[in-house]
């Protein structure tokens, strides 16, 4: 950023250099050369004195931060859920999830599964339906698989039981527990009622006690359903969409450009240069209506006419627009339909 797009400099609580820019972002330095810039989009950039970075968006509940190191690679990513986890992905593929109520487990690469209680200063690992029980550095190993009465109880106060399925449950000293299932399926149950599933494809989907529902596919989207039956979504390249119970839609893209769209399919959009159209939705193609020709969805660029009689057959769900995009029908207020 130039010094003519800088609008005020200013000096914090901490002693630490504010730049406020004028398109909305703002640049802090701290005393040991830290470096914090957030954009106008809200996403923030920290660079510390040995050139390592994060990279740090919030888009529909979800909070992540992408560390790299001084030659950019990838260290781990870190996602702060709505149900209170915190879910840490390093590079050789180990997955680490805390959650709410402090219980840790992790899938390993080699296959294995770790679990932590809070009260229990053991690691169980979980791997092809046997269970191994060690202390907290990872020493002193004991397997504590359950013999013909499937029931273990550990010197920790843990309880591991497995079922003639061979599912296999570790139940901490305070009531939560994991479910590991050998098709590589793992339930995890917190104190409080909070449930994760956690599927070999990588998805997974938790469940609050409040009714709020946060799932991820595996291709990395996330879709959270709030008790108020609102949604909010974040799909893996960054686009982040707010749905209302009404069925009224905000969605926020990567540069910055928002959409939202009414139930009556009125469409408002915001750029990030300040502009801002407005379509309306039309129910008909009447006589007199200026509209974009198109072959297939996002296909109209050029070609205008003009209608000449109503033609009902261009309407949502006519004869000749069997892909129902909305956008056929959509006309701005200087009545041109694209």
């Amino acid at each position: 950023m130039s010094t003519a797009e800088i609008e005020r400099t200013e000096t914090n609580a901490n002693g630490d250099t504010v730049i406020y820019y004028k398109n909305g972002a703002t640049s802090e330095v701290w005393d040991d050369g830290t470096r914090i810039v957030t954009t106008p989009t809200g996403e923030q950039w920290t660079i510390s004195p040995d050139n390592s970075w994060a990279l740090t968006t919030t888009s529909g509940g979800i909070r992540r931060t992408e560390n790299h190191d001084a030659n950019g690679l990838t260290t781990t990513v870190v996602e702060d859920l709505p149900d209170g986890s915190t879910t840490t992905t390093n590079p050789d593929g180990t997955i680490r999830q805390e959650t709410r109520d402090g219980s840790v487990f992790t899938t390993w690469p080699d296959g294995r599964t770790s679990v932590t209680y809070p009260g229990d200063d053991h690691i169980y690992w979980i791997k092809d339906g046997r269970v191994t029980q060690t202390d907290g550095d990872g020493e002193n190993a004991k397997d504590v698989t359950p013999g013909a009465d499937g029931v273990t109880r550990t010197e920790g106060g843990s309880t591991v039981t497995r079922d003639d399925k061979g599912e296999v449950t570790v139940t901490g000293p305070d009531g939560g527990d994991v479910v590991y299932n050998p098709d590589g399926t793992i339930t995890q149950t917190g104190v409080d009622g909070t449930q994760t599933i956690f599927r070999p494809d990588g998805s997974y989907v938790a469940r609050l006690p409040d009714g709020t529902t946060t799932e991820k596919n595996a291709n990395g989207d996330y879709t959270t359903t709030n008790p108020d039956g609102s949604t909010d979504s974040l799909t893996y390249d960054g686009v982040s969409t707010h749905t209302d119970a009404d069925g009224t839609r905000t969605t926020i893209y990567p540069d910055g450009t928002m959409t939202i769209l009414q139930p009556d399919g009125t469409q408002t959009t915001q750029y990030p240069n300040g502009t801002v159209t407005e379509e309306t939705a039309v129910s008909d193609p009447v006589k007199g209506t200026v509209s974009m020709a198109r072959d297939g969805p996002d296909t109209a660029t050029s070609d205008f006419f003009i209608c000449i009689g109503d033609q009902p057959q261009l309407n949502y769900g006519g004869k000749r627009n069997p892909d129902g995009q909305r956008e056929k029908h959509r006309c701005k207020r200087n009545r041109v339909c694209t």
